[in-house]
């Protein structure tokens, strides 16, 4: 399960994370992170996204900057709201969770 993931830390109370829902991604977001695993990742993803497994936030640098506006989507929602805290912990200030992840993006 999701109960003790390593490096996770709840997201803090003065950094507002805001969300959307799937179905609101047009596609043309300029900063996508997907945290999904390789193989949801390789059955389909944005064009435009950065592929960086959940597990591997804490050891990876991202080509964001610290200020950009990041989408953060995995398969349902749950995996990129870890990712949030992560990313939070590591500095980013202007992240938004998909809600339903991208099972549920359709793109026109």
């Amino acid at each position: 399960g999701y109960d003790n993931v390593s490096g996770y830390q709840l997201p803090q109370a003065q950094i507002q994370t805001q969300s959307v829902h799937s179905k609101d991604i047009t596609g043309n977001e300029a900063h996508v992170l997907d945290v999904r695993n390789d193989n949801e990742w390789n059955n389909g993803h944005l064009s435009q996204a950065v592929h960086v497994p959940h597990g591997k936030l804490l050891e990876t640098d991202l080509p964001f900057n610290r200020n950009d506006v990041i989408y953060v989507d995995c398969q349902s929602g749950i995996r990129s709201s870890i990712a949030i805290g992560i990313l939070e912990h590591k500095g980013y200030h202007n992240i938004i969770n998909v809600n339903e992840g991208y099972k549920d993006i359709y793109l026109s």
